[in-house]
């Protein structure tokens, strides 16, 4: 009796200093079966103790004992196997609806000590039962919600509107055994139905508990910081567990923004570690399991609305670079910026993760311009925060500063995404070209991509602070695609839509548009004798009269 007084006076002492966090885990993992099986131990084991008193009265096992145990060494050995028990019980239990207030407490009592480290491995532990939870994905419960609606006065409404309609295109024979089925599917099904759905579990409350658990998780930008940067791979399970969550593209937009906004996070690794190319299209390798999980389904990427966050962060991130130019570190000299330094920078993460986005949804046939037009709005941050003021930076140079760098690889996308076409099957849907004018048509991506090349030059030649001989280079680009399909019959209207693209300096003709003008002429101009060398006479006098 001594050793169970000091067995549960140092177990009542423990608890009694254990933080609030550790009490709740505690609770959370012992549960009413865990208690059961300890009282009937200790119950247990007082007989063991009053064995003498039992057995006087005739209370006991008439067996004899085994040999060397004795009903006070036993003793040892049940709370041994109690213990073993129900400590095998807590390391491997599992989150319940039962235990959901318990969770949520948890979880709050975490969130507010800002232990992400714990509340990550807690979450981590039982996310797949939560999203279970949450989504009732429960044998009984998927009962309960189909005698719901059997059971609803919707579902009477519907009954009766078919007897309406049923009346007037049923055989007049069929109107009695007719109104029989509906006066017992009315009058007795519907009683017995609801009659047993009062014995079937109802989830309301355990769902609210996860919808709540996940608000405080997946919307705060803390906790999902500390996912990107501790266990990134962790939210591919909440996004493939979390299709039907309200709070989902919330969690993805922060999850990408905390992505974009760490140089070290696992976003720019495996954007490094994915440059391997077929023709024009990325291999989109396995093994890089967050771009595989976002990009490798196109319609799973569009619905999810991937590009918004990456697109959204470059944008604001150029806002920002643009109130002081002068510590704008793009506006230096290139230095090791190609090998190294690109590969940590936001604007160059964002225009290659549009690249093998764009390349992937065009090679599978997407119907959609999966948002390529964020990278027009890229260029022109870019071109309004050019400068070339960096004493290092040498004007001849073919990329004197990093933002020349970054616009070549903006306008190289661009390109590689028209000219794609040269690749794809002329009969692919989303190639098929409706109209060579400057008019959107969203389910074409090679067209898009025109247009937001045109665009993108227009932003590059009216800028004031970019010098005209990266303008000509950047341009030169632009015209070189036009001679690469201008020849070919098959891809000749996409060189003609390119051309008025051009001509009308993207989505639509300005009012004031003689300084694009002059500027696109003077571009081409600087290159025409090269052009003229290298491509026919006639398609170099034919692209020359529509700019001018």
């Amino acid at each position: 009796m001594d050793l169970l007084i000091t067995i549960f006076t140092l177990v009542a002492a423990i608890y009694a200093v254990m933080p609030r966090d550790r009490q709740l885990e505690l609770r959370l993992r012992v549960g009413p079966a865990d208690w059961a099986l300890l009282l009937a131990g200790f119950l247990f084991v007082l007989y063991l103790e009053f064995y003498d008193f039992f057995l006087l009265r005739g209370l006991v096992f008439s067996r004899p004992w085994p040999r060397g145990l004795t009903p006070r060494n036993s003793m040892y050995l049940v709370m041994l196997v109690v213990i073993s028990i129900v400590g095998a019980r807590i390391r491997f239990s599992h989150l319940t609806k039962g235990k959901m207030l318990k969770f949520r407490e948890l979880v709050e009592e975490l969130s507010w000590k800002e232990s992400y480290g714990e509340l990550l491995t807690l979450f981590q532990r039982h996310v797949i039962e939560l999203f279970r939870i949450y989504e009732s994905k429960f044998f009984l419960s998927r009962v309960r919600r189909l005698l719901d609606r059997h059971t609803s006065p919707r579902m009477e409404d519907t009954i009766s509107r078919f007897l309406a309609i049923s009346e007037t295109t049923l055989p007049r024979r069929t109107h009695p055994v007719r109104e029989r089925i509906a006066e017992w599917s009315l009058s007795s099904v519907r009683p017995l139905l609801s009659s047993l759905k009062r014995f079937l579990p109802d989830d309301v409350k355990s769902q609210e508990f996860a919808r709540d658990v996940e608000r405080t998780l997946l919307l705060s930008p803390r906790f999902v910081g500390a996912l990107a940067k501790t266990r990134p791979y962790l939210a591919i399970e909440v996004m493939e567990k979390s299709r039907k969550c309200q709070e989902r593209f919330d969690f993805i937009d922060i999850y990408l923004k905390a992505l974009i906004d760490d140089h070290q996070s696992v976003l720019y690794s495996e954007i490094r570690n994915n440059q391997n190319c077929t023709s024009y299209r990325y291999f989109l390798a396995p093994s890089n399991r967050l771009l595989f999980f976002l990009l490798s389904d196109p319609e799973a990427a569009k619905e999810d609305h991937i590009y918004k966050p990456i697109g959204d962060y470059a944008l604001s991130y150029l806002d920002e670079l643009a109130r002081d130019s002068r510590t704008d570190p793009y506006n230096r000299a290139m230095g090791d910026f190609e090998d190294v330094g690109a590969w940590q920078s936001p604007l160059f993460v964002t225009i290659r993760f549009f690249d093998i986005m764009v390349k992937e949804a065009l090679f599978r046939g997407m119907e959609w311009h999966m948002w390529l037009y964020y990278i027009p709005d890229v260029v022109r941050g870019m071109a309004r925060n050019y400068r070339l003021n960096d004493p290092l930076a040498d004007p001849l140079n073919e990329w004197p500063i990093r933002y020349s760098f970054l616009l070549y690889q903006a306008f190289s996308a661009m390109r590689d995404w028209i000219v794609a076409v040269e690749d794809i099957p002329a009969d692919q849907p989303n190639i098929v070209l409706k109209s060579t004018g400057t008019d959107h048509e969203n389910g074409n991506i090679p067209k898009s991509s025109i247009l937001a090349l045109a665009e993108s030059a227009r932003h590059v030649l009216e800028s004031d602070h970019i010098p005209a001989r990266q303008k000509n280079y950047l341009l030169d680009m632009v015209f070189h695609i036009y001679f690469r399909l201008r020849p070919t019959p098959t891809l000749e209207p996409y060189a003609v839509a390119l051309r008025n693209a051009v001509s009308d300096g993207g989505f639509f003709r300005r009012h004031d548009d003689r300084k694009y003008r002059i500027a696109l002429q003077a571009a081409f101009g600087e290159n025409k004798r090269e052009y003229l060398i290298k491509n026919s006479e006639a398609y170099v006098y034919e692209l020359q009269n529509s700019l001018s």
